[in-house]
């Protein structure tokens, strides 16, 4: 269950946009068109079944829209189809010198068996400069992962893991830099 996605720096987007399926708290009279579903550390909040989006031409609806499918297609695909040295496929806003030289980021809060998880990552054309996974299986966070590219160094520096998480070190020297990590586990498991 999709609760929320952020991106910036991405097409026309050049500000940090967010998507919320959080339901607010003012009209309690439509209560079919929201989510009823108690997760720790999110208690009492409620979520949409659904939303519009909506807007003026050229407001950046479609460019919202094909954020999401880049985050999708780029975690299901990076580790696979990429080769190294391959274009990310990220494509920040070329409107401004500046914003065309930083990253891309993204960032989706999820729901999966039960768990809300934060996955987020920041690319370049050519690189994953930041990436990370925080789940809340009992409502307090716990970092799974987290590297972030160190220029100087032209390596990854990897954050120490959750004592609650189960760190495979050897992911670290199969994860290129124009995949996500999250991929990559994904993928060597069905190898």
């Amino acid at each position: 269950m999709l609760i929320e996605f952020k991106v910036a720096n991405f097409r026309s987007i050049r500000e940090e946009q967010t998507f919320s399926l959080v339901a607010g708290n003012a009209d309690k009279e439509l209560n079919s068109c929201v989510i009823d579903r108690e997760l720790p550390g999110l208690s009492g909040v409620r979520f949409l079944k659904g939303a519009a989006i909506y807007g003026a031409n050229a407001s950046g609806k479609s460019n919202l829209l094909s954020a999401i499918q880049f985050v999708a297609q780029f975690v299901r695909h990076s580790a696979i189809k990429l080769q190294p040295g391959d274009p990310t496929g990220a494509e920040p806003f070329k409107l401004d010198q500046a914003s065309a030289a930083l990253p891309s980021t993204f960032e989706i809060t999820f729901v999966a068996e039960g768990v809300r998880f934060v996955f987020g990552f920041s690319a370049t054309r050519s690189r994953v400069t930041e990436e990370y996974l925080i789940a809340y299986p009992k409502g307090a966070p716990q970092q799974w992962y987290h590297r972030s590219y160190n220029a100087e160094r032209n390596a990854y520096d990897w954050a120490k893991p959750s004592t609650a998480f189960k760190h495979d070190r050897s992911l670290q020297d199969k994860t290129r830099e124009n995949s996500d990590r999250k991929s990559t586990r994904l993928n060597s498991s069905h190898t």
